[in-house]
């Protein structure tokens, strides 16, 4: 049917519960609550802003409408449907002919009422030992799996020298787990775990789900609770272990050495008269010397201490090793050294303290080594490394 140009465009007008969009806070209020069509094809839209904004909790869904186009000879709706275009007219957008997109205002109540809708109100906290370990599946489990999957139980020179082996063989893949108790650890070329994996159990857990192929236990000689853990998670899960545990020092003929079961038994062995006695025990056995407090204590230690030591005579170096022999000569004459305490730890990253002892005659006490139950035990890396290429040449059914 033709139409009249001196006559006003036909409309019919439909009513629209619907929220209005933003843009709509700025119209104005005649004719609020309604939409015009009209058959030009000019579509108006006037509504009043309501004080709650679209999503909000008190409103009963969120709806987004469909954009209509501007389409000559479009028919008006019966206001439960969307304009449909003329037969003969040119393509409509396919989204135009779906239903509203509607969503509970309950499920979407907590995020419109934020800050910052739509988004967490900071990032999820992570520690360095959770991002280590979430690292280790993408990292390892994108391998060939024909490699060997390794876990090192690291901490000592030893642990970093194999582990800079593995890094550069590509029939390894490997990780490096440290316990966590110097600040700064030595750079290491594996990637790096850190932290305590909640006993042997959480050994065990950790070393199924990965899988891990073969643990080497390199900790330190006296970290003795860690590697009976291995023993234990290792024989849960069938896994291969061994041991990188390098021999104990041995005295000779002209050293002065007491040997003890245990830091406690060697620090009652101290004289009663006030003595300088220089410490390479650790960290972890500062408290034990208030047992003696009469002494002058010189504590060298690899990360300075936090807070004052109790110890109401000491002198604290903070320093890491490899030490060398010389060095550790003029340290205990600078200090006027009469006894060193050491643990048998072995290796020749700290032997300089017991040939500076022998060199000037000091006397040492020497704690012995902690028991560790019976597992496969290699003395050097290369007696580790050919260890490893075996394993490689004949695969365990882990992984496989």
């Amino acid at each position: 049917m033709g139409t009249n140009p001196g006559m006003l465009s036909p409309s019919v007008t439909v009513s629209c519960r619907a929220h209005p969009r933003r843009a709509a806070a700025n119209e104005k209020l005649e004719g609020a609550g309604t939409t015009s069509i009209s058959l030009i094809g000019i579509c108006r839209a006037s509504v009043t802003p309501t004080p709650n904004q679209n999503g909000s909790p008190e409103a009963s869904t969120q709806t987004g409408l469909p954009r209509l186009l501007r389409i000559p000879g479009s028919v008006a709706s019966s206001g439960t449907d969307h304009t449909r275009c003329s037969p003969g007219v040119g393509p409509i957008r396919s989204k135009c002919l779906r239903p509203p997109i509607t969503k509970p205002a309950a499920s979407i109540s907590a995020r419109a009422a934020g800050l910052r809708p739509g988004r967490p109100s900071s990032p999820i906290p992570m520690i360095d030992s959770q991002r280590s370990v979430m690292s280790l599946p993408s990292r390892m489990e994108t391998q060939h799996r024909s490699q060997l999957r390794v876990l090192v139980l690291g901490g000592t020179t030893e642990a970093t020298a194999l582990a800079s082996r593995l890094a550069e063989d590509a029939r390894f893949a490997g990780l490096l787990s440290l316990a966590g108790r110097t600040a700064n650890p030595a750079a290491s070329a594996l990637p790096v775990r850190v932290g305590g994996f909640g006993g042997a159990e959480g050994l065990a857990r950790f070393i199924a789900s990965h899988p891990i192929d073969i643990v080497i236990d390199a900790t330190h000689p006296f970290a003795a609770q860690i590697s009976a853990n291995a023993i234990a998670a290792c024989r849960t899960v069938n896994c291969p272990l061994i041991a990188l545990e390098r021999p104990p020092w041995q005295p000779e003929a002209c050293d002065r050495w007491q040997t003890f079961p245990t830091v406690a038994a060697a620090i009652t062995g101290l004289p009663a008269e006030p003595a300088r006695v220089f410490s390479g025990l650790g960290r972890l056995s500062l408290d034990e010397l208030l047992q003696a407090p009469q002494h002058h204590y010189i504590v060298r230690v690899i990360d300075p201490p936090s807070q004052p030591l109790k110890l109401p005579n000491v002198t604290t170096i903070a320093a890491r090793g490899p030490f060398r022999t010389g060095d550790d000569i003029a340290l205990f004459q600078e200090h006027r050294v009469d006894i060193v305490l050491a643990k048998n730890a072995g290796g020749t990253a700290a032997v300089a303290k017991i040939a500076a002892a022998r060199a000037l005659g000091l006397r040492v006490m020497m704690i012995d080594r902690p028991h560790i139950p019976e597992r496969p035990t290699f003395g050097t890396v290369d007696e580790v490394w050919q260890e490893l290429t075996r394993h490689v040449a004949a695969p365990t059914e882990r992984g496989v």
